[in-house]
């Protein structure tokens, strides 16, 4: 396996003129990519993996969240993992090698308006909502109590290590 070449690989595609104001934005989704992958010892399992990661507007997402959710309604993420695949999850991990892990979409506006509402950096925010997404991706979830736990305490480990404080407190 090569150091040169990144384990997790983002196509990262700006579809709201927004996003372009964030000083930096492909190197901060960068970090998110490696922090995780470090984190969780990809390099042990896996070459490359790569995702999209769509970053939108509100209309875009509630319109993505009513057809695949049935909730009309904008939200700040959503995470359609590749289903096909063996993913990473709580019990092992499981990735075919140079694999699609799926597509995150990210709305602007929603990501804005909480990081408002909850006094936090709109970076943090974000980067926490790219961990959490990436997880979901990668076969996290939190159906269950169970399963929160592991999750919340996995985005907190990773954020800590990005000097990011837990979004749960």
């Amino acid at each position: 396996m090569s150091n040169i070449i990144p384990i997790l690989t983002p196509d990262i595609i700006i579809e709201e003129e927004a996003w372009n104001k964030i000083e930096n934005l492909e190197n901060e989704i960068l970090e998110s990519c490696k922090v995780l992958a470090q984190h969780l010892n990809l390099a042990k399992h896996i070459d490359t993996a790569d995702f999209s990661v769509l970053l939108t507007n509100d209309q875009h997402i509630k319109q993505l969240n009513k057809e695949y959710r049935s909730q009309d309604s904008a939200t700040n993420a959503l995470s359609f993992p590749t289903e096909e695949l063996h993913y990473l999850n709580p019990s092992g991990i499981k990735i075919l090698n140079n694999s699609t892990l799926g597509d995150i979409v990210i709305s602007y506006e929603t990501l804005k308006k909480e990081a408002s509402e909850q006094d936090k950096q709109f970076i943090n925010h974000f980067k926490h909502l790219l961990i959490h997404s990436m997880l979901h991706l990668l076969g996290f979830d939190h159906d269950d109590d169970d399963d929160a736990e592991v999750m919340e305490a996995e985005e907190i480990k990773i954020l800590a290590q990005m000097n990011i404080s837990s979004p749960y407190e």
